[in-house]
């Protein structure tokens, strides 16, 4: 395996979702993937999930059912459940090559916005959902790290996500290390935060 060439802030691209090898070293980072959620929170941070997720859950549908999927009335599923398998089966239409509009973002963006506000992610009053436009300081330097969404708890910015669009993207790291340095942008918003209402 090739050595990675160190850099220094200077040779840093300007954007984290341009983010390499190079920077990666030089930061740090290390990312771990993981899709067990008792590896990033404590058990007491996990709550069950809702009724309307849990609904999703549908495993008779794979994917060659899915992307034959048509709605109907007789079909024995709620409003919901529909919505999510057409809005699935687009996903997995899209990631297509030879589809219409092979690889078009919007409709990750569409299917995750379903989920998020199935999930409440947004309730009107103090928990927020919006596009995520942060940056990252190091030293005197600012770097735009651009994430999909946020989310906030009044003012303190408490998730990000990150969306890799397609199965074969070409993403350096599937955008984990990109969703790595929004989450410490973020976590430097908050402290300006904190440090602006407690000096």
């Amino acid at each position: 395996m090739p050595k990675t060439k160190k850099i220094t802030l200077d040779d840093f691209r300007s954007s984290t979702s341009a983010f390499r090898q190079e920077e990666e070293a030089a930061l740090k980072v290390k990312v771990v993937a993981t899709d067990k959620p008792t590896c990033i929170f404590e058990k007491k941070h996990i709550t069950e999930t809702s009724d309307q997720l849990s609904k999703l859950k549908l495993p008779e549908y794979d994917e060659a059912k899915i992307l034959s999927y048509v709605p109907s009335k007789d079909d024995e599923l709620e409003k919901n459940q529909r919505k999510f398998l057409v809005k699935l089966r687009q996903v997995l239409v899209n990631n297509d090559p030879d589809s219409e509009a092979p690889h078009c973002e919007r409709f990750v963006d569409d299917l995750l916005s379903f989920i998020c506000d199935l999930a409440e992610l947004d309730d009107g009053l103090e928990l927020t959902l919006r596009p995520c436009n942060l940056k990252l300081e190091i030293e005197d330097y600012t770097f735009v790290a651009i994430a999909d969404r946020e989310g906030r708890r009044g003012q303190e910015l408490t998730w990000i996500i990150q969306e890799d669009k397609h199965r074969k993207s070409s993403t350096y790291k599937h955008g984990d290390l990109q969703l790595a340095c929004a989450m410490i942008a973020a976590n430097q918003q908050n402290y300006n935060l904190l440090e602006r209402i407690h000096p």
